[in-house]
């Protein structure tokens, strides 16, 4: 389990904190590791507050990870190309 946090809470504090996810995340994979994300601590106010209170740190919880090794998933069912794009045909 991970927490995620920023000083704050505005916009720049968010845009920081995805930042700081988005290499988190490629880290984690690039190692192997499956990561999944919990949204219900910090989507309610006072469940974040306790969060935050619960780890004896000051800023805000921005998001709680779920890290290890997973068991991978079936692959998403995808559309041939020309499905779903028009190409031009090239004449020959």
């Amino acid at each position: 389990m991970g927490v995620l946090g920023s000083v704050g809470n505005t916009a720049v504090d968010q845009v920081i904190a995805g930042q700081a996810l988005q290499r988190l995340l490629l880290t984690a994979t690039d190692a192997g590791l499956s990561v999944s994300m919990l949204f219900q601590p910090i989507e309610v106010p006072t469940a974040r507050e306790q969060l935050r209170l619960s780890l004896g740190r000051f800023g805000t919880p921005q998001m709680v990870l779920r890290i290890g090794y997973g068991q991978p998933g079936r692959p998403t069912p995808r559309r041939r190309v020309d499905e779903v794009l028009d190409l031009p045909t090239v004449p020959t």
